[in-house]
């Protein structure tokens, strides 16, 4: 007891420096993470608008404060993508992909860069899993300018017509 009170007040500083460190850290991260939504919903604007180059820009910037923001790197992938940087967009649609978002999506646009890089083979097995894991908008498969160069592929219209719910008869 008397270590208690000789030594208390020394305890107690200790104890408040270390709730006001963690405040401060805690207001820190929030004021972080409250930039890098604001980069990321700007980052999406400027895809909205088809501004690829501040899109890209504005991505970074998220992902230099939020790394394992798998929306910022999926923003970043089309941003690249538009900007015909399709190895440096399937990084981050990858990246996107390893965090769980929007894996179909990712893996559809993995598929056109391929496509546009004219790997086919790569491009073909990408919308695969695409469709595997859901993706479904066969109408925009057939009218995708990234898939010009594969669309008369016997396998390119395997993989559409096995999207669930398409009647192969009816599509060509």
């Amino acid at each position: 007891m008397k270590w208690l009170l000789r030594n208390g007040w020394w305890c107690a500083a200790l104890a408040i420096a270390g709730a006001a460190a963690a405040v401060q850290y805690n207001t820190w991260t929030e004021s972080v993470h409250g930039q890098a939504l604001m980069l990321e919903s700007r980052s999406l604007s400027l895809v909205s608008d088809k501004q690829w180059v501040d899109a890209e820009r504005s991505a970074r910037e998220s992902l230099k404060k939020e790394p394992n923001n798998g929306r910022a790197w999926f923003l970043l992938g089309l941003a690249t993508h538009y900007q015909k940087k399709f190895d440096e967009a399937r990084g981050a649609f990858e990246r996107s992909i390893a965090l769980d978002h929007t894996p179909c999506l990712s893996y559809y646009n993995i598929a056109c860069g391929h496509a546009r890089q004219g790997n086919v083979e790569e491009a073909l097995d990408n919308l695969a899993i695409s469709v595997e894991c859901g993706y479904d908008d066969v109408d925009w498969m057939m009218e995708d300018p990234d898939f010009a160069s594969i669309r008369s592929n016997e396998r390119f219209m395997e993989i559409v017509n096995s999207v669930p719910g398409r009647n192969p008869e009816t599509m060509k």
